[in-house]
Formats: C-alpha cells, structure tokens, sequence
C-alpha cells in the first residue's frame, strides 16, 4: 500500500514537474521573441524548438493502466470509466486491459484547468 501512494506521487510530481517546465519553455519563447537581433533571435528559436520536441516526445511515451490512471488523476474506476463512455479520454485496449497515454491524461488535466481570476471577475459582475 505505501509503495503505491509513493508511486501515485511521484508521478503527480511528475506532472507537475512537466507542466512547469512547459509553462517555462512558453515563457522563454516570449522572451526570445522580444530579441531584437534577427540571427540571435532564430538561433535561439531553433534551439528553443528543438529542445521543446525533444522535451515533448519524451513526455508522450509512457501508459498507464485503469489503476494508475485512477491513482494519477486521483478518481475513482467509475469516474473513469464515465469518462470512457462520454469519448473524454482517449485509450487503447489490449484484450481486457485497458491503457491511457500520459500525454492524453495531462492534456486533459490542461483543458479542464479552472482559472480563479476569470470566476472573481465574473461574480464582481
């Protein structure tokens, strides 16, 4: 029990370990763009850009089962499964096992981010 919390964790840090390198890449590339000598400015956009696809294929290659999943987005097998049968995630299945792309869990994640600011601003309406 206590190496699977571990492991549920470490991959919660995992994500958030990528997620901040991909906010600070962003960050990066903006101030890369304010450069204003042209050659510096497309060097460093190359390096940027093939540091970035490196950065992302590593990210994408790794499955998790329904199990790990559930631990990793700290959901119950039903929840999961509901969001199967509603098309939100996308798996493959092999025989009775089913896996979810790492990527897919974190863009997810992504997507259903709920910004605090926009909500204040709304309700001062």
């Amino acid at each position: 029990m206590a190496i699977k919390i571990k492991n549920e964790t470490l991959r919660h840090l995992e994500f958030l370990n990528t997620f901040n390198m991909k906010n600070r890449l962003n960050e990066t590339r903006e101030k890369v763009e304010k450069i204003s000598d042209p050659i510096l400015k497309e060097a460093l956009l190359v390096l940027l850009t093939m540091f970035m696809t490196l950065f992302n294929d590593s990210c994408q290659d790794q499955w998790l089962d329904v199990s790990e999943t559930c631990g990793y987005l700290k959901i119950s097998s039903r929840t999961l499964q509901n969001y199967r049968d509603k098309g939100m995630l996308p798996y493959s299945q092999i025989r009775a096992k089913i896996y979810f792309k790492l990527s897919d869990l974190n863009q997810f994640i992504e997507s259903h981010m709920y910004n605090i600011k926009k909500r204040r601003e709304y309700e001062k309406e």
